[in-house]
């Protein structure tokens, strides 16, 4: 008797959690388009006495990035430089509240600001000195024929993740945004010391799951992945004064 009831409790509390899911979808759908948000159905769980959650996997819109082109003070090629700041989104708290039944941990509001980081932003003193460093010295010029993450360290057509400074090789200045974009995240997120971050990123970093909305100078409803060939969104994304802003999604577990 024991057992069927256990398993009425169970297959309720699924009923529950999918009409809680399928509420909320709704919601977000009016927030974000669908490729920021990946939503994921991972279980149930439980929110208040006697109410049933669904436990789903999510992306959240958790960092505003900016980036500024300035001058490389080389003259290579199509080699740009960027000076970049990370910080915490000001609408990811509401974004959770109206979306998640708990209440996020709160995050402070600047993880990274490149301008005093120059002598590994500008320089890599450490950074050159790394293995994925040194790996991309001979491989990063074949990341676009490996896979995304490939040695942990390349981001298809947009070039190595290593070293981590503001110098990008690209003819296309909004991909040099994205690029010196998410090689800030990942200092944010691990640093090596001789960094200098004002805090460290308690946000997950993943090259093959985390998404990039930009802003500025073209606002977009859609994200992109990292890495995601640029004749599919960087047309007439040129910015006239050199500034970017993008929206930094990553997952997050929500119970909903």
């Amino acid at each position: 008797m024991k057992t069927f009831f256990l398993i009425f409790l169970f297959i309720s509390s699924q009923v529950q959690a999918e009409q809680n899911f399928d509420k909320q979808m709704s919601i977000l759908k009016e927030q974000a388009d669908g490729s920021c948000l990946g939503l994921i159905p991972v279980g149930v769980c439980p929110k208040v006495k006697h109410v049933v959650g669904a436990l789903v996997l999510l992306r959240e819109p958790s960092l505003m990035i900016q980036t500024i082109k300035k001058s490389s003070g080389v003259s290579v090629g199509n080699l740009q430089f960027n000076e970049v700041s990370v910080l915490s989104n000001p609408l990811a708290k509401a974004f959770h509240q109206s979306v998640c039944s708990e209440i996020p941990d709160p995050s402070p509001p600047v993880f990274y600001i490149s301008e005093p980081d120059t002598l590994e932003w500008k320089q890599a003193k450490f950074e050159g000195k790394l293995p994925h460093s040194l790996a991309a010295s001979v491989i990063g010029s074949q990341c676009h024929r490996l896979p995304l993450g490939a040695q942990g360290q390349c981001m298809n057509t947009w070039g190595p993740l290593y070293p981590r400074t503001g110098f990008v090789v690209t003819p296309s200045t909004p991909v040099a945004s994205a690029v010196s974009a998410v090689r800030a995240v990942s200092i944010a997120k691990n640093p090596i010391p001789g960094h200098i971050i004002e805090s460290r990123m308690n946000y997950s970093f993943n090259l093959r799951e985390d998404k990039l909305q930009m802003i500025k100078p073209v606002a977009s409803l859609k994200c992109i992945s990292i890495g995601q060939d640029p004749k599919t969104w960087d047309k007439n994304k040129t910015s006239k004064d050199g500034q970017y802003v993008w929206i930094y999604w990553n997952w997050r577990l929500c119970c909903i």
